[in-house]
């Protein structure tokens, strides 16, 4: 509802691993950093992975601060 609202292209997909569960997340093309990032924390997400045409490079982004002491 939140992505149609804002009218944003998005595709369906599912994260996959070894060790969790799966969980179903989007692709949202066309989308600027800042909303990208309002949208993650929106929905409570730990991090997004983020990239553009120019780097092709995927980057993980935080949507919250982390606790140094979360880092052990």
């Amino acid at each position: 509802e939140e992505l149609k609202k804002r009218n944003l292209a998005f595709l369906r997909g599912c994260g996959i691993g070894d060790q969790w569960q799966s969980e179903p997340s989007l692709f949202i093309l066309d989308i600027t950093f800042k909303a990208a990032l309002e949208i993650g924390r929106l929905f409570e997400q730990n991090a997004i992975i983020v990239g553009n045409q120019i780097t092709l490079m995927p980057k993980l982004i935080w949507c919250f601060e982390q606790n140094p002491e979360d880092k052990n």
